[in-house]
């Protein structure tokens, strides 16, 4: 069963920053070409830098943040953009309140 997902960014110390802030916590590893935290449940999200010989192509990937209602998410996108996240305005789709917003790498 599934339970990395990596994404492959120009610079991971930058990414780290960026996730270490709308995540709230520290990445579990870092290294100069890898950085990882921990989501829960079993789940990991891993920052590969694209200039590693792990690295394979890709074109981008999208990773959802699930809130609890319609309040929580707009409660979120106040929070990221205080975190000087370019989020796009809240509205409300046929599964929900949703927003999104780029990581420093375009996901």
């Amino acid at each position: 069963m599934p339970n990395l997902f990596i994404l492959y960014v120009d610079d991971p110390k930058t990414s780290a920053a960026f996730y270490s802030g709308l995540l709230g916590r520290e990445p579990a590893f870092s290294a100069p070409t890898y950085v990882s935290f921990e989501l829960g449940s079993g789940f990991m999200l891993g920052l590969l830098s694209k200039a590693s010989p792990a690295a394979v192509s890709g074109k981008g990937f999208e990773l959802a943040f699930l809130a609890g209602g319609a309040e929580a998410v707009d409660g979120e996108h106040r929070r990221w953009r205080e975190l000087g996240v370019d989020a796009g305005e809240p509205f409300d789709a046929q599964f929900g309140r949703t927003f999104t917003a780029p990581d420093p790498d375009g996901h």
